[in-house]
This record gives C-alpha cells, structure tokens and sequence, in this order.
C-alpha cells in the first residue's frame, strides 16, 4: 500500500511492520546482550566478594565494576560510621567527588526488606545532577548506601535496579564477613598483646625474685651458721636457756631458708632456667636415701612411714637432685597434712605402648581433699583453703614447682583424694630405657 504525503510517496502497508519487526528483534538482542553482562558481572562479583576481607579494597572493586556495568557517569560507596552515626565515603568512581558526602540517611521504614531508594531518607551536598540511592542492609538494618550519579537520565531500568539490589545484598553479607573478620583479627592482635605483656611481666617477676632470694640466702646463711657456732661455744654449752635459744633460731632460720629456696625454684622454673643433669640412677639407693630423711619426720607426728618397691625396680635415667626435690616435697606434704596415721611410699615399673615408665605413689591417711580443693591445688601460692593454711602453714608451692618438675623430666604428676579419707599423689617417670624425654 504506498500513499503520497508532499510530492513523497511513502511505504505504509509493507514496510513499515518489517522494520517494527527488524527494531524490535534488534532491541530483544541487545537486551538478551545486557541480561548477558550483567549476569556475568554479577558472577565475577560474587566470586570476587568471597575472597577479598579488606573492607575499601572490596568497595573500591565493587564501585568500579557497578558503575561501568550500569553505564553511570559516577558513583559512591559510602558505610555507617557506629561511632558518629553518620555515613562516610569509603569509595568512588568517576567524577564523584569526596564532598559530595550523605549527610544524614535513615531507613523510613525499617521493617522493610525491599532495597528501593524509596524507603530511604539521604541529604547531598553539591549534587545536582540525577541520582538514584540503593540501600545497603544486613539483617535489615541499613549499613550503607550507594549512589549513582548520572546526568542523562533519571531512572535506571528495572534490569539494572534489579542488578543493583542483588548486588547490595551480597556486598551486605561481604561486609558484614569482612567486618566480623577485621574485629575477629583486632580481638587476636589485643590477646597477642596482652599475652606478651604478661609474659614480659612475668619474667619481670622471675627476676626479682630470683635477685631477692639470692639478697635473702646470704644474710640468712650468717645468721643460721653464726647460731650454730654459740651452740658449740664452751662458755654456753652449759646454759640450757641460751642452747634452747638458739635452737629455734637455727628452726626459724631453716624454715626461712627453704621458703627462699622455694620461691627462687619457682622463678627459675618461671624464667626457664632450670637446668637438668640426667644420668642413670638406682632408684631403690635413692628411695631409701629419702626414707632415711623423711621417718623421723613422719614419726614425730605419731605416723607410720612405710616404703614399699620390688626387688625388680632396677634403674631409671632422671636427674636425681631434682627427683628427690619431688618425692621429698609430695612427702613433706603428705606428712603435714596426717596425724596418728600412715604414710606410704611405693614405686613399680610398667610399660605402656612400647615405653617402659616408673610410678611412684605417696599416699597418707591424713584430712583428704573436695574435687574442688583438688582442681586449684596445683597453683603456685594456692592451698585447699584459708583454713588450712592457718591450721598447717606453708606457702603453697611445693605442689606447683613439684608438678612443674615433673613436667620437665618428662612425666607427670597427678592426684587422688578423698575428703577425711586422705590422698595419693602419683609421679609417673620414664625409665630412661628408650631414650630420655
């Protein structure tokens, strides 16, 4: 069909439907090519978000990307500051500049899941050109706000709208990832702080106490060994008032002594300076050397010692003086701790997954322990309980440099007890027999 229009004959009945169907299969391939792009920008992107923790460089990425897929002339990434409450420019692209910053933004309504501009209330500075605002939520609680800036045209089509909602929620959960993980690393780097504070503490401590017990041995040495010598002095080896007197001093002295000794052990320990000499040992010439000491301790408070090993015991590698420190200190305490009773120690050897070990147990029938009693009683300067430290003395710390000796041959050092049925202490040692740890 043609028709004449001012001396022009026009194309109306045939031409015409070609070219509406040519312009709109051309407009259904160019939008096939942008669904196309953007699920491919959508891909990239999300892979991208799993990867990056740094918050600006994640911004900065999904800035850019967002901004050359919807063909924008700029664009700003801004974030909830918590301290100020206000929203800050942590990313830009194109011509946005930094002061052209969101002053106030709010959700108008926050129960809201929707990502539309709509539900949010933003004040620019400076920007008079189109804009369109796409909230920022995580758990709907608006965490930031993206603003397109763009003077050609003032509405984004529904594609690209739709693109740019599933982008701000997946960049809320990356940003929500990468804010847990910068306060999961900051809470890391204080506890690293902190621990080597305390650390350096400690070892401050260890130092002063080691100088100050070597300060104390001296003068206290004087005064143990200068009583000693007025006990042999002919002029009051007749006066039974002096002899009485000096006595207590060398008792009072010796006390004091083993407290220093305690306490510069446990700053050794502390410090790492301890230092072992393990050779092979009898053990039975050893348990009898610490029976010899420690009877007549345990009889003057009315107890029955007994020691107990088979002929069998045989040999072990260890360091003897620090063994004996072990043994003595768990017997001491068991002694201190029973009255009209009996204490025993017992030693036999076993093997287990191809290692041969030596158990000593120390036992007593003494006032026995609560689990709880037991849970603390490895602490340096820690008894059961007050009571008991104002019933029987100490400092508490025989048991902790004990079990800290134990842990240092190689073995360990455990307890069972009962209250008002008593406890045993068990020392577990490798025999040295397959080589010494």
């Amino acid at each position: 069909m043609y028709t004449e229009h001012g001396g022009a004959i026009v194309v109306v009945g045939f031409i015409f439907p070609r070219l509406k169907v040519r312009a709109e299969r051309r407009l259904d391939h160019l939008l096939f090519g942008r669904s196309v792009d953007y699920r491919n920008t959508l891909e990239n992107l999300s892979r991208k978000m799993t990867r990056l923790q740094e918050i600006d460089t994640l911004l900065a990425m999904v800035t850019e990307s967002m901004a050359t897929a919807v063909d924008v002339e700029a664009m700003g990434m801004y974030l909830k500051n918590d301290d100020t409450g206000d929203y800050d420019l942590h990313a830009h692209f194109g011509s946005y500049e930094a002061d052209y910053t969101v002053v106030r933004a709010h959700q108008i309504e926050p129960n809201q899941e929707s990502a539309a501009e709509d539900n949010l209330a933003i004040s620019h500075t400076r920007i008079e050109k189109n804009t369109v605002n796409i909230a920022i939520r995580f758990e709907r609680e608006l965490i930031g706000v993206m603003v397109l800036v763009d003077a050609r045209h003032a509405l984004l089509q529904a594609e690209e709208r739709l693109v740019l909602s599933t982008i701000s929620h997946q960049l809320a959960v990356a940003l929500n990832n990468s804010l847990q993980f910068k306060k999961i690393q900051q809470l890391n780097e204080n506890l690293a702080q902190a621990a080597l504070e305390a650390n350096q503490a400690n070892i401050a401590k260890s130092r002063f106490l080691a100088n100050m017990s070597h300060e104390l041995r001296t003068p206290l040495n004087a005064i143990i060994g200068y009583s000693d010598m007025l006990k042999e002095d002919d002029a009051l080896a007749h006066s039974t008032a002096c002899i009485a007197d000096l006595g207590r001093i060398g008792i009072a002295g010796h006390h004091l002594l083993s407290i220093i000794d305690s306490i510069l052990d446990l700053s050794k320990i502390e410090a790492g300076k301890i230092e072992l000499d393990p050779k092979p040992v009898l053990i039975a010439e050893l348990l009898n050397e610490v029976e010899g000491t420690m009877r007549p301790l345990a009889e003057r408070r009315d107890n029955r010692f007994e020691l107990s090993y088979p002929s069998t015991i045989g040999s072990m590698v260890t360091d003897a003086v620090r063994f004996r420190q072990i043994i003595i200190n768990l017997i001491g305490n068991a002694i201190k701790f029973t009255e009209h009773g009996v204490v025993k120690l017992t030693a036999e050897r076993f093997r287990e997954k191809d290692r041969e070990f030596v158990e000593f147990a120390i036992s007593d029938t003494g006032i026995g322990m609560t689990p709880e009693q037991c849970a603390k009683l490895f602490q340096p300067f820690s008894q059961a309980d007050s009571s008991t430290t104002r019933r029987y003395g100490g400092t508490g710390l025989g048991l902790a440099i004990s079990k800290s000796l134990c842990t240092l041959l190689g073995g360990e050092l455990r307890v069972e007890s009962a209250l008002d049925q008593g406890s045993t202490f068990t020392v577990v040692l490798s025999s040295g027999a397959d080589g010494y740890v």
